[in-house]
């Protein structure tokens, strides 16, 4: 090969070598920054805003939280929403959108005092909260209706959550102190209450480890109080296993 021919075609080669890095500057190099600059957004729902933020920040994107919300079905403090969805592709640096659970939304008891049991049932209702155990009792000189109730007035409590009574009747009747219930077996307390001509209004079953089947585990009229012949009584006993 003559010296003129291989100059030749080192002069081709080095003009192809120019246009080969002319190409990748001005076309290769920007569609790779472009294409290295854009992520996928992780999934972030029922994670944790600690989570959350953790996984937004392995791949170059922000959280905000643009609200917290009451969720019946998530974990307080977990992520219900997210914008954007996940697995879609943005520039890195995004911020990414999220609702956060505040958990079940919890109702603060009314105060029920002097209100008569039906006048109680319909606030309960309206409040998402319902009647409970029922007791009765009798004072001459005292005002009618609720006298005392629980959980107490202002408490926060979850939906549907029953509200115990104590209802102050205007008959006189012959008025007892609540023995202690707890511990005896439901039989003989059943006797106990009938010779005494109370009504059992209500017999709750609950399994209790290291309780007998049909031991009295709560009561209500709690112990104590007084309470009117022919008035109500709830019991809890120990289900059979």
């Amino acid at each position: 090969m003559s010296l003129r021919r291989l100059v030749a075609i080192l002069a081709v080669v080095g003009v192809s070598c120019v246009g080969l890095v002319m190409a990748a500057d001005f076309w290769l190099l920007p569609w790779l920054v472009h294409h290295q600059s854009e992520v996928l957004v992780p999934d972030l729902v029922g994670a944790s805003r600690d989570e959350a933020q953790a996984r937004l920040e392995q791949v170059g994107l922000q959280l905000v939280v643009s609200d917290e919300v009451h969720d019946l079905d998530s974990v307080p403090g977990t992520v219900v929403e997210q914008n954007p969805s996940p697995l879609r592709s943005v520039r890195r640096g995004r911020a990414v959108r999220v609702m956060v659970s505040m958990g079940e939304a919890r109702l603060r008891v009314p105060d029920l005092t002097g209100l008569s049991q039906r006048q109680s049932e319909l606030s309960l209702l309206r409040d998402g909260l319902r009647v409970g155990y029922v007791a009765r009792s009798f004072d001459p000189q005292g005002a009618l209706g609720v006298v005392a109730q629980r959980p107490h007035p202002g408490e926060e409590v979850l939906r549907d959550t029953p509200v115990d009574l104590l209802v102050r009747e205007g008959i006189e009747r012959p008025e007892y102190r609540m023995p202690v219930l707890v511990g005896a077996s439901l039989s003989r307390v059943r006797a106990q209450l009938d010779a005494a001509g109370f009504e059992i209004r209500r017999v709750t079953r609950r399994e209790v480890r290291g309780r007998e089947p049909g031991t009295v585990i709560d009561q209500w009229p709690p112990a104590g109080s007084r309470i009117s012949r022919g008035g109500s009584v709830e019991l809890v006993a120990a289900s059979t296993r």
